[in-house]
């Protein structure tokens, strides 16, 4: 997989985390962070992350399930009027609390 970002697609992997990788030009930042088979993809354009599933789809058949609201246990919240994105752990939390 690394190889087809990398070499194929024109990503990048993350120095810090290297599950993760990223495409950044003039026109396009697009982020993706994989684990295991699912992959979450990030853009500041739709365009650029409908362009990545499109691109991808030529190596691999995938499953698009829109958009994100739940990643490894990390609930993700959108709220496109303000700009704004939020990231919790509330359920890890909560179920740590109830041990």
């Amino acid at each position: 997989m690394s190889r087809v970002f990398m070499k194929e697609l024109g990503f990048k992997r993350s120095a810090t985390d290297h599950s993760v990788f990223y495409r950044r030009t003039s026109d396009e930042h697009t982020i993706v962070a994989v684990a295991t088979d699912d992959m979450a993809v990030m853009s500041k354009q739709r365009v650029d992350a409908k362009k990545f599933k499109t691109e991808i789809k030529k190596y691999w058949d995938i499953t698009d399930n829109g958009a994100i609201s739940w990643f490894l246990g990390f609930q993700i919240k959108h709220n496109h009027k303000a700009k704004t994105l939020s990231i919790n752990q509330h359920a890890y939390i909560e179920s740590l609390a109830e041990k």
